[in-house]
């Protein structure tokens, strides 16, 4: 069905109008104010608190970005979309996998994960341990130290080895000295609740945990006391802490896991520089971190990568060896965000949302990323060049909406490479340009298949440039006061179920008439003086 408006072609209007095509009230995007509508929005541009999906699978609270940074998204245990192991010491092999590559699965590929054969230790029989505090007694897994008489008496064992996880929590726990002959923890090492903890001085004698290292909302300033540490098996997570350095863990080694910074005083990542994997990465809250210089050894996240609600954070520096992301990857509500330089070396997207970085000019740094399945670049003010370099598959979505509010320059949207866009009969998929402020061109010269396009919304004197798009399923051009060419379609011989132009009070009554005359629906355009047949 083809459905045009806003200027005179074929002699009458067509008896569907342009609204039964595709109606503002059932476009993805709520009503343009300058902000994200998280109840209307596009299923691709994200509220501050991320999507449904994101939330329900990282446990984040429904909070405003302010409180976020206060308090963090509160993380919590994930699920990978891809499970992956590393090489000894979280290493991966340096030629790693491909774009399309899955990471190894060999658990045998990670130093020590299941756990190294250990003599048993007497003292650390769960007998002893029962009799620690009444908290411990029928001990089986899990030991608690909530003050400082438990650490005393758990000392006083002389346990080497502990067979499960040391839990230390509570304002009654002032300092861990005496522990110092405890060298290894079966399990984790979980500190949480420690108001006059400022260090870990008293566990200078652990070499290794073979689970995860966590500390959570403590005053714990350093880490100051695990100089000795030379293994962690699993996942390393900082939330709600004072703490302002890992250089501590330089040399330690890293068998699978997460990182998960949520809500710290870090400086720096420095100390992290021995990590190449990791199953998701999340790094938020965090109230002066200005790069993420430290991680500059990390090229495979199988998972997630979440970037969010950094309020100093000024570039990506530091992940420039990220070459693949399994999972989502987000960068979002980032206030001193001014490049995504450090992501150079990434070489596809899955799922991602650049959104909210209100300092944020350009996207031309993902100049590495060839695939996209979805992406979002969306509501971020200052943005002048949303530019995907070297992206010429699209699988599912581009959306690139509401941006370039306070920009300096016109908004340039450019994919110079991009071939294909969408899935087939899926109208939802392809491209997306919305509501965006002072949109200056949209660049697309080598585009030859779509499933849909669709231009609305924009302000701004603009021209839409795609003169090799042969067939699109779906194509819609509608409220662009500004639009005032879309002589971009000269290759245009296929189209799959409707046109909608209309309402762009600048586009010339020739160009429509150009476009129907070659799909063979308006003989009569042949006419009008403006048309080149």
């Amino acid at each position: 069905m083809f459905a045009l408006g806003g200027a005179a072609a074929c002699g009458g209007q067509p008896e569907s109008t342009a609204q039964d095509e595709l109606d503002p009230s059932q476009s993805t995007m709520g009503e343009t104010d300058g902000t994200m509508d998280p109840s209307a929005g596009s299923a691709m541009a994200k509220s501050p608190e991320g999507t449904a999906e994101t939330n329900d699978q990282h446990g984040a609270p429904d909070e405003s970005p302010a409180a976020m940074d206060d308090q963090g998204d509160q993380g919590g245990a994930w699920e990978s979309k891809e499970r992956a192991e590393a090489k000894p010491g979280g290493d991966v092999a340096p030629d790693g996998p491909g774009p399309s590559e899955q990471m190894p699965d060999d658990e045998s590929s990670v130093a020590g994960v299941e756990g190294e054969p250990r003599e048993v230790d007497e003292a650390c029989s769960a007998e002893r341990l029962s009799t620690v505090s009444p908290a411990n007694a029928g001990f089986t897994d899990t030991l608690y130290l909530r003050s400082d008489e438990d650490v005393w008496n758990f000392a006083a064992l002389g346990c080497k080895s502990l067979p499960g996880t040391l839990l230390v929590s509570g304002d009654q726990i002032t300092s861990l000295a005496g522990m110092e002959g405890l060298e290894r923890i079966e399990g984790s090492l979980e500190l949480e609740a420690l108001g006059e903890l400022v260090d870990l001085t008293g566990l200078d004698g652990l070499t290794r945990i073979d689970g995860d290292l966590a500390i959570r909302s403590s005053v714990i300033e350093s880490l100051a006391g695990l100089d000795q540490l030379e293994f962690l098996g699993g996942t390393l997570e900082l939330e709600s802490t004072d703490m302002r350095s890992l250089s501590v863990l330089e040399d330690v080694q890293f068998g699978k896991g997460d990182l998960i910074l949520n809500s710290n005083g870090l400086e720096t990542l420095q100390g992290l520089e021995s990590l190449t994997y990791r199953e998701n990465v999340l790094i938020t809250g965090s109230r002066n971190l200005t790069t993420l210089s430290g991680l500059n050894n990390l090229a495979h996240v199988a998972g997630d990568l979440t970037i969010k609600v950094n309020r100093t954070l000024e570039s990506l520096v530091g992940l420039n060896a990220l070459r693949t992301v399994g999972g989502v990857l987000t960068v979002e509500w980032n206030d001193a965000l001014q490049t995504l330089d450090g992501l150079g070396a990434l070489t596809q997207v899955q799922d991602g949302s650049i959104a909210s970085n209100q300092l944020l000019t350009s996207t031309a740094a993902l100049s590495g990323v060839t695939m996209v399945q979805n992406l979002s670049i969306a509501d971020n003010a200052s943005l002048s060049q949303a530019t995907l370099p070297a992206v010429r598959t699209i699988d599912g979505s581009l959306a690139v909406e509401m941006n370039g509010a306070s920009a300096t320059e016109p908004l340039v949207v450019s994919c110079p490479v991009l071939e294909t866009a969408g899935s087939a009969g899926d109208y939802e998929a392809g491209i997306s340009v919305a509501f965006n402020e002072n949109l200056s061109a949209i660049e697309m010269p080598v585009l030859s298949w779509a499933s849909s396009i669709d231009v609305h919304e924009n302000e701004g004197s603009f021209s839409a440039e795609m003169p090799a798009l042969q067939n699109v399923e779906m194509v819609a051009f509608w409220k662009n006061p500004g639009l005032w060419t879309i002589h971009s379609l000269p290759a245009l011989t296929e189209l799959g179920t409707s046109i909608s132009i209309h309402t762009n009070d600048s586009l010339p009554s020739c160009e429509l008439d150009e476009i129907l005359y070659r799909l063979g629906e308006c003989p009569e355009c042949q006419s009008n003086p403006c048309n080149p047949h």
